[in-house]
């Protein structure tokens, strides 16, 4: 209420793993499976009341994120496959190149023509990105310092300006053209999960009590 945080009911007590919205009438949430209540994947704040949404053949949604109401990104978890929702439906979407074995960790953009996607190869053991720029999905080049590592946390300021962070303390830079290792630590420096910003700060935390932060 812009005060205070208050608990809301909603029709299932299954484990909730994301959230996004683009207003206070549209914020979409992902459920796990088990529990009781409403067996749909999806979960939709209309203002007022949550509703039940189905995901493309019911499938289990891990990440969801979005750059406007009819811009939205979901990730399959039990599949490499992710969906999107156009204000409308929700579709599958194959990227090139993706096989079994890909954990989707998250998502970033700035827009519907500018969208990162962080993902863990398990097969290869490493850490993979895509970029979406309104047309497809192209696997990105990381320095090959990264192989081995994996990345999780993505934040950014603009489409100049994305960071990532990652296992053994690592956090990446796109300027624009090209990713960059940032900040090197120890191979046993602590993992980093999540990275976000504000103005001239940025701040890395994650396993261990590990906390990063970064002025520029």
């Amino acid at each position: 209420n812009g005060s205070q945080w208050k608990r809301l009911p909603v029709p299932t007590d299954h484990d909730l793993n994301s959230i996004w919205g683009s207003s206070a009438s549209d914020v979409w949430v992902a459920r796990s499976p088990g529990g009781t209540g409403s067996e749909s994947k999806l979960l939709h704040w209309n203002g007022t009341t949550w509703e039940s949404r189905d995901s493309v053949d019911d499938e289990i949604i891990g990440h969801v994120y979005g750059t406007a109401a009819n811009d939205v990104w979901a990730t399959e978890e039990l599949s490499s496959r992710i969906q999107h929702w156009d204000g409308s439906r929700w579709t599958r979407m194959t990227i090139n190149g993706v096989g079994g074995g890909f954990l989707w960790n998250g998502f970033w953009g700035s827009g519907r023509n500018d969208v990162w996607l962080v993902a863990r190869d398990t097969a290869n053991e490493e850490a993979v990105f895509f970029h979406w720029d309104g047309t497809s999905w192209r696997r990105q080049t990381l320095p090959d310092e990264v192989a081995a590592t994996s990345c999780e946390g993505l934040w950014g300021s603009s489409p100049t300006d994305v960071w990532a962070a990652c296992s053994f303390g690592r956090v990446l830079h796109y300027d624009g053209m090209a990713w960059r290792i940032d900040q090197r630590e120890e191979l046993t420096s602590p993992s980093l999960f999540a990275i976000a910003g504000s103005g001239a700060d940025l701040w890395a935390v994650g396993t261990l009590g590990g906390i990063l932060h970064r002025s520029r």
